[in-house]
This record gives C-alpha cells, sequence and structure tokens, in this order.
C-alpha cells in the first residue's frame, strides 16, 4: 500500500523566513511550464504549495514535474498534441500533472470530478483521451468507464497532506483498496521520484495547451481549444491589474482548479512571482478554510461569491480571516450585501473578474470601491481586451447606454469550439465572441450586464445547462413536462430550481422521482428545490417561458 507522503519538518508548521526577498519579473516564455521553471534560480527554497500545513517548496514541485512528464513521455510514449484527462480536486497532484503535461507539449483535459459515470466514458471516446490522472474516490466510481488502451493514475486526496490529517482520513476511506492495480492502472507515487527530462519546443500561438469544455454534460458537449499563448495572454493582463507585490504572501485559492479562472488566478498568477499557494482539496468545508488561512497566514484569497457568502456571512468562519487584506472573485457577479462585507466589514480590498471559458476566464474587472454601484457592474475590460456592445438583430454597434450583445476580442480569445451546441455555430463569427450577454457601456468605458441569453446556471462556479437538467427529468415515466432555471440564493450565487408537471397532477412521486436523479445526475447537475405545478407558462406556440418563472421567483426572494 502506498505510503502518505509526510512533511519534511512538522506538522502544520508554519512559513519562517527564507532569507532576503528576490523579485521573480514576469515571466513572458513561450511555454506555461516556464512559469513554474523560472522559480528554479530564485526562489528554489520558498514553498511553492501549502497543503493543510505540509509544504512543498519550489525545488520539490520543479523536480516532481520533471520526473512526472519524463515517466510520461517514457512509459506511454505521450507525444506532443496527446490529450490527458484530469479529474482531480485542489491538491499538489493537480498543480505536478498540469505543469508536467505543460512541459512534453501534451494537451490537458480538466474533467469535473463529480461526473455522471455514463457521460465520462462517452467524453474519453469523444475526446480521444490517451490518459487519466484522478483520485481514488474518483477511480471506484468511474472505473467502468476506463478501457485497455488508456493508462490511469490514480492518487489520493490525502497524500502530501501533514501526516496526521492523513492518517485521520485513510481510516475512513476504504476507496484506495478497491483500486485494481496493474494493467493500465499505477499509483501517483510511481512518477514523481525518477529522473527529469528535456521539454518538448513548442509553438505558442499553435499550439494547444487546455482543451476547455464549456458544455459540460452531453449532448450538450462543447469545448474550445486554448494555445499556450492563449493562456500566457490571459495572465498578462490579469498581471497588469494585480500584481503580488507582498514580500510574504500567500494566496489562498478556493476555487476549482479545473476552470480558467481556477487556474489563472489560483496558482498561475502567483507562482508567475515567485509567491506560494494555499490549496484546499474541498471547498465546501468552509471552518476548515478560514482556520488554515489564520494558522498558515494567507492574506489574498481567490475564490467566488458562493464560497465567499460561506466564509464572510459566518461570524464563527469570518473571525480567522482578519488578515486576508485582497479577496478576488470571479465567475459571476457579487451581490452588494456580500461585498460590504469584504469592504466594510473585513476592511479588505476587492477585484471582481469577469469572463467567459471562451476568453481563458477573463473579459472585465473592477475594483470594488463604490457599493452604491449596481451588482450586476462588470467593469472595464482588461488592457488588451477589446468590447463591442451590438445590436443583436442589426451588427450594428450600440450607442453609449444603450442595451446590446456584447462581443471580445483579444489575444486570451479562443479561436473557434472543438466541439458546439446546437444554435452556437456562429459565437465566433467576424472574429468576435459573440457573449449572448446583454449589456450597456459607460461613457468612460465600463460595462454594465443587463441580461444574460445563454440558457446556464453557475452554481458554485460550475456552468449546469438546464436542458440536461430537462432531459432526465422528462424521461421519469410520470412527469409530464418541466423547466429548470437559476435562482439567486442570497449571496450565494444560484441554485438549481425545477419546475415540475406530473401526468396525475400531483407531488405523490416526488420522493422516487429525487432518487432517481440522484441516480443520474452529477452531484453539481441536482436541483436544489422542486416546485409541483398544474401547468407552466407558455408562449403561443406552446414553448415554456422561463422568464416568467425566473420572475416570479424573485418576487418570492423579495416578498
Amino acid at each position: 500500500m502506498q505510503e502518505s507522503l509526510e512533511p519534511e519538518a512538522g506538522i502544520g508548521e508554519e512559513l519562517v523566513e527564507q532569507g532576503p526577498e528576490t523579485e521573480v519579473p514576469f515571466n513572458d516564455g513561450s511555454n506555461l511550464y516556464d512559469i513554474l521553471y523560472g522559480n528554479l534560480q530564485k526562489k528554489a527554497s520558498y514553498p511553492a504549495v501549502i497543503y493543510y500545513g505540509r509544504r512543498v517548496t519550489y525545488f520539490q514541485l520543479i523536480s516532481w514535474v520533471g520526473s512526472f512528464a519524463a515517466e510520461l513521455s517514457s512509459r506511454f510514449k505521450i507525444q506532443k498534441g496527446d490529450r490527458i484527462a484530469i479529474s482531480l480536486p485542489n491538491s499538489p497532484q493537480f498543480i505536478i500533472s498540469f505543469f508536467a503535461i505543460m512541459k512534453i507539449g501534451a494537451v490537458l483535459v480538466p474533467l469535473n470530478t463529480g461526473q455522471n459515470a455514463a457521460d465520462f466514458v462517452k467524453k474519453l471516446e469523444i475526446l480521444h483521451i490517451k490518459g487519466l490522472i484522478t483520485h481514488a474516490q474518483g477511480y471506484t466510481l468511474l472505473r467502468e468507464a476506463v478501457n485497455e488502451s488508456m493508462f490511469v493514475i490514480v492518487t489520493r486526496v490525502q497524500d502530501f497532506m501533514p501526516f496526521e490529517k492523513a492518517s485521520k482520513i485513510t481510516f475512513f476511506d476504504s476507496t484506495w483498496g478497491k483500486v485494481k492495480w496493474g494493467g493500465n492502472v499505477y499509483p501517483f507515487s510511481d512518477f514523481i521520484f525518477g529522473n527529469g527530462g528535456a521539454g518538448i519546443a513548442i509553438k505558442p500561438d499553435d499550439d494547444v495547451a487546455i482543451i476547455q469544455l464549456t458544455g459540460v454534460s452531453l449532448p450538450n458537449l462543447q469545448a474550445v481549444t486554448l494555445t499556450h499563448s492563449n493562456i500566457l495572454s490571459a495572465l498578462s493582463q490579469a498581471s497588469e491589474v494585480f500584481s503580488i507585490t507582498g514580500k510574504h504572501s500567500i494566496v489562498a485559492c478556493t476555487t476549482p482548479f479545473s476552470i480558467p479562472y481556477g487556474y489563472l488566478f489560483g496558482f498561475l498568477l502567483p507562482m508567475n512571482s515567485g509567491h506560494p499557494v494555499l490549496v484546499f482539496h474541498d471547498n465546501h468545508d468552509s471552518r476548515t478554510i478560514a482556520k488554515m488561512c489564520r494558522k498558515i497566514g494567507a492574506d489574498i484569497m481567490v475564490g467566488h461569491p458562493w464560497i465567499f457568502s460561506k466564509l464572510l456571512l459566518n461570524k464563527s468562519n469570518s473571525r480567522y480571516l482578519k488578515k486576508i487584506s485582497i479577496y478576488i472573485s470571479g465567475t459571476d457577479t457579487m451581490s452588494i450585501s456580500l461585498a460590504s462585507a469584504i469592504i466594510d466589514g473585513m476592511k479588505g480590498k476587492l477585484l471582481q473578474v469577469y469572463g467567459f471559458s471562451e476568453t481563458t476566464g477573463i473579459s472585465h474587472y473592477r475594483w470594488v470601491e463604490d457599493l452604491q454601484q449596481p451588482a450586476n457592474t462588470l467593469g472595464f475590460p482588461f488592457k488588451e481586451t477589446i468590447c463591442r456592445a451590438v445590436d443583436q438583430t442589426t451588427g450594428e454597434e450600440v450607442k453609449t447606454g444603450e442595451k446590446g450583445e456584447l462581443l471580445i476580442d483579444g489575444p486570451q480569445k479562443a479561436r473557434k469550439y472543438l466541439f458546439t451546441i446546437i444554435g452556437e455555430e456562429d459565437n465566433f463569427a467576424g472574429g468576435w465572441f459573440h457573449t449572448s450577454d446583454i449589456v450597456m457601456a459607460t461613457q468612460e468605458g465600463s460595462y454594465t450586464l443587463v441580461e444574460k441569453l445563454r440558457d446556464v446556471i453557475i452554481s458554485n462556479a460550475i456552468p449546469v445547462f438546464p436542458n440536461e437538467i430537462e432531459a432526465v427529468i422528462n424521461r421519469f415515466p410520470e412527469v409530464s413536462e418541466s423547466a429548470v432555471i437559476g435562482t439567486k440564493d442570497g449571496n450565494s450565487g444560484e441554485s438549481i430550481k425545477a419546475f415540475i408537471v406530473t401526468k396525475d397532477g400531483t407531488a405523490s412521486c416526488q420522493k422516487r422521482l429525487i432518487k432517481y436523479l440522484n441516480d443520474n445526475l452529477a452531484e453539481y447537475q441536482r436541483p436544489h428545490f422542486y416546485e409541483f405545478r398544474q401547468e407552466l407558462p407558455k408562449s403561443m406556440t406552446g414553448k415554456i417561458i422561463k422568464r416568467i418563472l425566473i420572475e416570479e421567483a424573485i418576487r418570492n426572494s423579495d416578498g
């Protein structure tokens, strides 16, 4: 059985002085791996990752990445352009895998860890995945999805934790013993203690670094290809807006690494300046996050509205976060009350980031200072980002203060979809990304969000497509029809609500329906609320009018 990796110097040990600070300039190399490798000379002995108290130095991380990359190349003959999927929570293993894949010129495909097994099988086939890196809990659920032509590398979330915490998790975790080793299944630890090798020369403007899924479930499998240049450009623009200047700053990341905003601000930005990242595998465990931030001394937090509401609107958690001076929030806009909790309550600075997977996670930003501004204020485009608001009918640019669809161009914009949802084939028409967001521009050049036309719910930072959920609900024998919407959940982002009409007009099947959905939907797709009705509002042509349901939900929440 694989041993847990124990800390080098004490359990949960605080950071110590490491000698005089040496500035690491912005890295403008051609390969994303250069961001990490640039720290070897000046930051080798400094912490790169802190995982529940366990410190991993830049030297260790670079060594492990080098060994992992060399093993991928030699054992599995991975070549430039081969696709490797990662289905891991935030962890040192995710970061090691990320940079190893970049080093050898392969393509990373991040997949959500809460996958429906049947969907997962199809995704691996359609995406032509050559290998999968996952954790034991995920493997036990998804092992039927793996065929013999694909290698699987399995780790545990407790590996790289301090021994004491790892032991507690191991005591209650039986999944490691269920992994069927041999054949094409390998333990993660076999790959990180060997010798490194040379990287692969890439063409940053042409070579794909990441295939990012935007439509995450079948049949709505949609993806964009992001090149090294796309991501490095996004990183450069982000660095123009925010750079880490504190000598001993530590960045706590509570947003999934599997999304562009998560990997961009969660570890690429801190590591680009040689700072450590405090990592949590469970972003639902707000109490542990808060306590660990105080213990380690984190002063910057990267997150999204849902986790910030759990941390800051609960006094038993927020009292541990007094050292956090800068909060970076992405994936969605933030309510005024939550922004006030940060600015007035915690006396912190708040940077709100807005963007899309198609634009590598960034398009607009604002330092939230004036709480009188509407909560749906997106802010200004990033430095190299060009935006237009156009009339959807004529395509002509609208005047300042008028409503129009937001179009985006810039070096971080993907060129096209690898797969696309029917009806969204023209989202990159004319060289612009057509967002389906209706916005208004101000005289100062800032943008305000008016309406999102794209039928997507952002739940806990993950995009969820209502029609995917409706398709599963409507297959239940006792259901006649359904409609799924996103509702604002106070300060927490959006909750999923399902409106259901049954064939007998009653809610008698509710318990059976919920069990059916739990068996057939991924965890992040399951509705939080159900409402059974005799009928749903419809247009003259028989189309369900979701706008009415959304307006009703808003009135009920306000009332």
